[in-house]
């Protein structure tokens, strides 16, 4: 799976693919352990650790787009909160099965979304050039 996501992800730009690996992450780590969820409780942990995750001090968000932390989560939630009710999940999400493959399609839908609305926002530094680092 590495690999695919990894070339997948070349074609998305710096800010989607910093999103779509946070939330890909996310998955492999402790929620995963667990088999099967409700959906709204796996909706609302995803929501809460990607904005969490993604909207850390010193991180590409705040440093590159210029936005405060508080600013960041809203818009992280409300932007995945979107993408989310426009996928078909299931009542019982089964975080392997397919809780790793939503939260990645929603992690790029969401990545898209703010992309869009950040865009003029964009630092043209060359630290925020390159989305290695911030991985």
């Amino acid at each position: 799976m590495g690999l695919k996501f990894r070339i997948e992800c070349m074609s998305y730009s710096n800010l989607r693919k910093t999103w779509a690996f946070m939330i890909l992450l996310f998955f492999i780590g402790p929620l995963a352990a667990e088999a099967s969820q409700p959906q709204q409780v796996w909706k609302r942990h995803l929501i809460q650790e990607f904005s969490q995750d993604l909207c850390q001090p010193r991180g590409y968000v705040q440093t590159c787009l210029n936005l405060s932390q508080a600013q960041c989560r809203g818009m992280a939630e409300r932007e995945l909160n979107f993408c989310l009710e426009r996928l078909p999940i299931p009542q019982q999400v089964n975080a392997l099965a397919e809780g790793i493959e939503l939260s990645f399609r929603a992690g790029v839908c969401a990545g898209k979304r703010m992309e869009q609305a950040l865009k003029s926002r964009a630092s043209q530094t060359p630290q925020c050039q390159e989305v290695e680092p911030w991985l």
